[in-house]
């Protein structure tokens, strides 16, 4: 495996590890950008970045090479080598912004033993009739630090020490008014940008797909157990079901949305019935990307089924791509169980995310 498919993996474990990317509900749609760094006295150990579309990866960093990479197969589509080409040297500008100004938490805070955590996050979501909310902010070890009052224009300290940088930045209208622009316009347009290509992709015949089969249940003579996977999803809000005719077969056991490690997502799904009521069963999957939901019929037992192919195999295999990020999955952990955070020019241009903040 190639250095930028074990970096998309590494993001892709780290995400549904976390719990970074819970299922967004029905109707809102979000865009959002994370970026974190740990640092101990010597200055900045790690970074990492990652975009998120409805909580799923959208890119990601490649630290070694300096470069923003696609987290998902679709990403890529429509976006040439010149929007690559910026977002890898925007990602690398914030990576020094990180290195520079972890110094400067380092005087403020008056904490210069052990290791810390500098968390930025930004984005939009766009509910079904318009409205538009956006967030910037930043946390230091898993504690808010300071926010952006969007509708003010102004900020918003959460520690003490953190008010000289709230006065540096109230200080200076044109960096808010930046900011306003892009959490109410251009964030939007790209999000809209993106769920379009998403869409795209899911509805092409070669994309999500529908595997049925069927083996004798254990333990009980007579009975099949029918099973169902569904794989190539764009994000983990897969619904699986069984029908008869126009009707919902009850009693299945649905597992959870998974990561394929592909940068896909896949369910699976299984029913008992007996065995002379097997004929005419179908299994059907639906995704908020189809136009129409996927059916298939069931069938007698799978070679994928035989080999033991399952979201737990694909995970714990997954699993040795975390390598030396332990200390990052940390830094995210802290991020995501102490903070309240929501994990978003009018013309759209080649950069999808807000550029390097002013120095604090």
């Amino acid at each position: 495996m190639g250095p930028r498919k074990h970096l998309l993996l590494v993001w892709l474990v780290l995400w549904f590890l976390l719990g970074l990317a819970e299922p967004a509900p029905e109707g809102p749609h979000s865009l959002a950008y994370h970026y974190v760094g740990t640092y101990d006295a010597s200055g900045l150990l790690e970074f990492g970045a990652a975009g998120l579309l409805d909580g799923a990866p959208l890119d990601g960093y490649d630290r070694a090479a300096r470069a923003k990479v696609p987290a998902q197969p679709w990403v890529g589509e429509g976006l040439g080598p010149e929007y690559w080409r910026q977002g890898g040297a925007s990602r690398a500008a914030k990576e020094a912004w990180f290195r520079r100004n972890v110094e400067t938490l380092k005087r403020r805070s008056n904490e210069t033993l052990g290791r810390h955590t500098l968390q930025w996050a930004l984005g939009c979501e766009r509910e079904p009739g318009g409205l538009v909310r956006g967030w910037y902010q930043f946390g230091y070890d898993g504690q808010d630090l300071v926010v952006f009052d969007r509708g003010n224009r102004r900020w918003l300290a959460a520690l003490p020490w953190a008010e000289a940088t709230r006065r540096r930045w109230d200080a200076q209208p044109e960096f808010g008014e930046r900011l306003h622009r892009y959490l109410g316009d251009t964030c939007p347009e790209w999000l809209g940008r993106f769920l379009r290509s998403r869409r795209a992709w899911a509805r092409r015949a070669a994309a999500p797909q529908l595997q049925a089969w069927s083996r004798p249940t254990p333990g009980h003579p007579g009975w099949l157990t029918l099973g169902c996977q569904a794989w190539g999803f764009p994000t983990r809000d897969i619904e699986v079901s069984w029908l008869r005719g126009n009707t919902t077969l009850p009693g299945a056991e649905a597992g959870p949305g998974l990561p394929s490690g592909d940068g896909c997502y896949q369910r699976q799904s299984r029913l008992r019935v007996p065995e002379g009521e097997a004929q005419g069963v179908r299994c059907q999957g639906r995704h908020g990307d189809l136009e129409t939901p996927l059916e298939t019929a069931w069938a007698p037992r799978s070679p994928l089924y035989r080999v033991g192919v399952s979201p737990g195999t694909v995970a714990g295999a997954t699993l040795g791509a975390l390598g030396g990020l332990a200390g990052l999955a940390g830094a995210l952990l802290l991020c995501r169980r102490r903070a309240r955070w929501k994990l978003g020019q009018s013309r759209l241009g080649l950069a999808s995310e807000e550029e390097v903040p002013e120095d604090s």
